[in-house]
């Protein structure tokens, strides 16, 4: 038996109070549910008895049988309370999430009214700051695109490579917000900055200042996709190669002219981290 779900079964077995039906697997249509369980709970079968030898098993335990009336908001509340006294945050919060999934099929099954823990509070994972590169590592990277190793196919493109890094590194952008940035989403300023609109996760918009030593090595980066796809740059610009395309097209192409996926992208950094060896060690 798992302990961080055994001591909440023994909490929870000493406010059970009698009742004419133990609790028994509804036959449903998704059967794969009670074997999810089997994986989460601890020996599933005692807290679930439905035959005279499973219900001796629990007996055996010292665990009394399981009943429908005895899982109530007040009972759970109180034996997450007496769990959350001697065990850690994570434990009580996987421990919340096992009995969830549990009260979450009994009571889809009509065997409880309500699923009480919804009503059962549980401690809040701590919010952590993502992890930065050191200033060497970062160094690294750059040497890398920058190092003849780098361009050895027609399809490798250094500036392209180096604007990408440095705007992931420099501005913070995931990769999908890397992939869905487009022209129009960058706003030159009077300081020869910008700001990046940003569509982030969750449907988060957000504004991100950008330096103006990013602004020149994203206009390096523009320059030479004019060079590689004249057809698509369609304005000619008065010194700023953001005005040279619409406010609609990607920020960041393949090697094919259109918006650079997924697969290519994380394959141009990893690529760049193979390169800068062990002087840009990855962040997990």
């Amino acid at each position: 038996m798992c302990s961080w779900c055994g001591a909440l079964v023994r909490c929870s077995s000493r406010m059970m109070s009698s009742c004419s039906r133990p609790i028994s697997i509804p036959r449903g249509p998704e059967p794969v549910i009670p074997r999810a369980l089997g994986r989460q709970t601890p020996t599933p079968t005692p807290l679930l008895p439905h035959q005279p030898a499973q219900l001796g098993h629990v007996e055996r335990l010292g665990i009394p049988a399981l009943l429908p009336q005895s899982i109530t908001k007040d009972s759970m509340r109180r034996a997450f309370a007496a769990y959350a006294e001697s065990h850690e945050a994570a434990s009580i919060r996987r421990c919340w999430s096992t009995w969830n999934t549990l009260c979450s099929y009994l009571f889809t099954g009509d065997i409880l009214p309500a699923n009480p823990m919804e009503l059962v509070g549980r401690p809040k994972a701590a919010k952590t700051l993502p992890k930065s590169l050191p200033q060497s590592a970062a160094q690294a990277l750059v040497d890398a695109i920058d190092s003849p190793a780098a361009v050895k196919r027609r399809t490798d493109w250094p500036e392209r490579d180096r604007a990408v890094i440095l705007t992931a590194l420099l501005a913070g952008l995931r990769a999908q917000e890397l992939r869905g940035a487009n022209i129009g989403d960058l706003r030159l300023t009077q300081d020869r900055g910008g700001v990046l609109h940003v569509r982030g996760k969750g449907k988060k918009d957000r504004a991100v200042p950008i330096e103006p030593a990013l602004i020149e090595v994203l206009n390096a980066y523009l320059a030479s996709r004019a060079t590689r796809f004249p057809s698509t740059s369609h304005r000619h610009g008065d010194g700023a190669q953001l005005n040279r395309w619409p406010a609609s097209t990607p920020l960041f192409v393949g090697t094919d002219g259109h918006r650079i996926t997924r697969g290519a992208l994380q394959y141009r950094v990893l690529r760049a981290f193979k390169l800068a060896g062990p002087d840009a060690p990855r962040q997990s």
